[in-house]
């Protein structure tokens, strides 16, 4: 029996940021491999997604056939909206698919029993669940998924923009959120750093050059350095803090950015992503980024040629959605 495929589109709304970029992508990506969209906007005030929410969600499904396969991208704007769509789908005998962007128990609620009980729980809902790595699938099993999970590997990252041809000049660009990354003020290298984001600090040091904030559509524009930095938290040391730990388990989105321009990246060792980065040759791992100017000393430049050309070549995948199409496709499979 053919089934219908349909991905949810969560309208949020956020402007200068990647923070819905990543969901916006999987969507486009997904019709494009033969899944219709369906548009979703939840109320925004608190009270009426608790007392209507159940009828927002039976109503947005009411054109949907009984047993079609949904795609359910998480987190989704609120709990409460989370569990009404669970249970509205089950009335409808849907299969659940489940694409996760951040887990909060390893995040936000690391020492919280009870939330990561109460997330681990909503994930079990699914049929089956797509998470960013083997690393987070190694977790979420260890803390009770019982899910059925599929590894995406890296994020994929829709861009028109042509790729950058940077091979000589040697400088590195950050993109994110500059409030967050308390280690650019700490950085003892000579390497320029060219820094792309809100909320910069009013100084930095001289070789650290704020270049502004885009909207994501233009951001590869204005990216100018040889290689993207993939680090976080308020140590140059390592990778600490809530997000700096976060970086042990999740993809984080910006190196997809990167890799998409064809730039080469700079990762924290101990990143679930570095092994990916490192295996590809698709640029380089570092324990302590103090350490930036001499391991980048050692890189030859046919190394680096190489890692440029590799960065290119997957740059073709990621601007494609092969990522999320094969780990759908994945999960399909599993489900039959």
């Amino acid at each position: 029996m053919t089934r219908d495929k349909y991905v949810i589109e969560i309208l949020e709304g956020q402007q200068m940021t990647a923070g819905s970029k990543a969901k916006e992508d999987i969507v486009r990506f997904l019709v494009n491999d033969g899944f219709s969209k369906i548009s979703f906007q939840a109320p925004k005030n608190k009270l009426r997604r608790l007392i209507f929410g159940k009828f927002y969600w039976k109503n947005f499904l009411k054109d949907v056939k009984n047993e079609s396969i949904i795609i359910y991208q998480y987190p989704a704007y609120s709990r409460i909206m989370g569990d009404y769509f669970i249970e509205a789908s089950k009335k409808k005998c849907i299969t659940k698919i489940m694409v996760i962007h951040d887990l909060d128990s390893f995040r936000i609620y690391k020492d919280s029993p009870k939330d990561i009980k109460r997330e681990l729980k909503f994930c079990n809902e699914f049929d089956v669940v797509v998470c960013h790595n083997d690393t987070m699938k190694k977790w979420l099993l260890s803390n009770g998924c019982t899910s059925q999970i599929i590894s995406l590997n890296i994020f994929d990252y829709h861009e028109v923009i042509p790729v950058k041809d940077n091979k000589t000049e040697a400088s590195i660009v950050f993109a994110g959120n500059l409030s967050k990354s308390e280690f650019i003020s700490k950085i003892e290298c000579k390497t320029p750093i060219n820094l792309y984001g809100v909320y910069p600090k009013s100084h930095y040091k001289d070789n650290v050059m704020y270049q502004g904030a885009f909207d994501p559509s233009d951001l590869g524009n204005h990216l100018n350095g040889k290689y993207g930095l993939v680090w976080d938290g308020n140590s140059t040391d390592s990778c600490t803090g809530m997000t700096g730990e976060y970086m042990r388990i999740n993809n984080p989105h910006k190196t997809s950015l990167y890799l998409t321009m064809g730039i080469p990246v700079i990762i924290w060792k101990e990143a679930a992503l570095a092994d990916f980065i490192v295996k590809n040759k698709l640029g380089i791992a570092l324990r302590n980024l103090n350490h930036i100017d001499k391991e980048l000393s050692k890189i030859t430049e046919e190394q680096y040629l190489e890692f440029k050309k590799n960065s290119i070549d997957i740059s073709k995948k990621l601007r494609e959605g092969y990522f999320i199409k094969k780990a759908v496709r994945d999960a399909l499979d599993l489900l039959n």
